[in-house]
């Protein structure tokens, strides 16, 4: 059918047919960004610009460089960077901040995940490995495996 002779609908269906290949590639886009985003860790739960600086700046931290290798979940890992975020605020008299990373933490996490958080904002983390006696592990595979570990 040439289309000169095209009905309404033959131009609806056309018309139809390309909005929706059109929003599928459109669509295809947007989510490849928003798992790139996700895969980089540019696109997180928290929300607040500074607080999302701070807390990638707690993976360069030796506590954190240390706990990566001996914890793989990454619920846990996630938490401790976020204890790690809540002494920075606290540091700094960011109450505010606190507050909402606070809230974010127990609403994602529920309570004990907040609990872990506090846990290692307040230091006991580090204490916590002195007194299970870190310097009796010879390898990180040890440490792992000590039934009182994290």
């Amino acid at each position: 059918m040439s289309s000169d002779n095209a009905t309404d609908d033959d131009l609806i269906r056309e018309a139809t047919k390309g909005a929706l290949d059109w929003a599928s590639e459109k669509g295809k886009s947007l989510i490849k960004n928003l798992a790139e985003k996700i895969r980089n860790k540019d696109l997180v739960f928290i929300g607040d610009r500074d607080t999302i600086e701070r807390a990638k700046q707690q993976r360069h931290k030796s506590e954190f460089t240390f706990f990566k290798q001996i914890i793989t979940n990454t619920d846990s890992r996630n938490l401790f960077q976020m204890g790690l975020t809540l002494r920075s605020l606290q540091r700094d008299n960011k109450e505010a901040e606190m507050k909402n990373l606070k809230t974010k933490i127990k609403n994602k996490f529920d309570h004990n995940g907040l609990h872990f958080a506090y846990f290692v904002q307040n230091g006991l983390f580090s204490k916590y490995l002195g007194i299970v006696g870190i310097n009796e592990y010879e390898t990180i595979e040890q440490l792992r495996a000590c039934p009182s570990s994290i």
